[in-house]
Parts: C-alpha cells; sequence; structure tokens
C-alpha cells in the first residue's frame, strides 16, 4: 500500500471533529475558539504528486488555485478551506493509521449522479458498500455503489465515496444543512 505522511490530515481532521468546518464569521458565543481550519495538506512522495493532483483536478474537477514546480506544491479552490498537495520534503515517518475522509459537497444530487458516471466510465470498479456507517474498505481505483441515506432534518440524499489514489476516501454528496 502507498505510504503517505497525514500528520497534518489528523491534526486536521481532528479540528473538524471538535470544532466543525467554522465559518471564520463565528463568535466566540457559538463555540469558535479562535480557530480557523485554512488548509488540508497531503503529504506525498515525489512521483505520487502529479497523480494525485490529476485526480482531484480532472476526476473530481476542482480547478486549481496554484500548481507550482511541477506538482511538488499544489493548491486547490474548495473555498474558505483550501485541499493541497505537497511533496515530501520533510522526509519523516509516515502515519501508520486509519484511512482519512474527505467530505465535498458539490451543488445538486444531479452533480453527484455525475461524477459517479464519470469516474465508472474512466475505469473505476463498483464495490457495494451496505450501509452508510460500515467500514468503507476501497482500494485505489475503487468507487461505492451510490447510497441513498436521510439527514437529521429527513431529506433523502444520494451520495458514494471513492478511493483517491493513496487510498484516501472521497465521498461526494450534494450540499445540504447539517
Amino acid at each position: 500500500m502507498i505510504k503517505v505522511i497525514r500528520t497534518i490530515w489528523i491534526f486536521s481532521l481532528s479540528l473538524i471533529l471538535v470544532y466543525g468546518c467554522c465559518d471564520s464569521k463565528k463568535g466566540t458565543e457559538e463555540g469558535m475558539t479562535g480557530f480557523e481550519l485554512r488548509k488540508n495538506i497531503i503529504y506525498a512522495d515525489d512521483e505520487q504528486c502529479e497523480e494525485l493532483a490529476l485526480f482531484y483536478h480532472e476526476m473530481l474537477g476542482i480547478p486549481y488555485k496554484k500548481n507550482i514546480e511541477e506538482y511538488k506544491w499544489v493548491e486547490f479552490e474548495t473555498g474558505s478551506c483550501k485541499l493541497c498537495i505537497h511533496h515530501n520534503n520533510k522526509r519523516t515517518n509516515p502515519f501508520e493509521g486509519g484511512v482519512i475522509n474527505i467530505v465535498f459537497y458539490v451543488e445538486t444530487q444531479d452533480k453527484v449522479l455525475e461524477l459517479h458516471t464519470k469516474f465508472l466510465g474512466n475505469g473505476f470498479s463498483e464495490i457495494s458498500i451496505a450501509g452508510a456507517d460500515k467500514d468503507k474498505h476501497l482500494l485505489p481505483g475503487q468507487i461505492s455503489e451510490l447510497i441513498t441515506w436521510k439527514t437529521s432534518k429527513g431529506d433523502a440524499l444520494t451520495s458514494f465515496w471513492v478511493s483517491d489514489p493513496l487510498g484516501n476516501i472521497v465521498q461526494i454528496e450534494p450540499r445540504h444543512e447539517e
């Protein structure tokens, strides 16, 4: 399995879980402690940076904000919290823990369906994952079937998971209130 430096991701994921993906306009009266998550950085070996960047850009269609030095630093336009790819210049030991789950909201349910079809048309193999809270064991090149679930407000939404080239889980769902 491809090894990746995930320390920054674990820290960022922890902040998301504890504070939520915060709007910088929220004050401390709503539980904000002065932290604002601005970037998530995936560290990858030099030869993996381009493949990973192309996955997010070409397959998901996320525009580049910066693409510097032949994919050694890539930043994507993802709103106030940036997604970045950085070559592993730190040369630290890879994190041996679990897989990161990155959730992207897209404009509409139709966009979810369009992206799912795009992955299938580009050679990704579809696998069955029963239930939204079952462990997601996807390998690079795999995509889940479309899964319909209910939000806390009772709305039925359809989403899917796909594995990026490093084995991280990318979840695509339509924009909704949590």
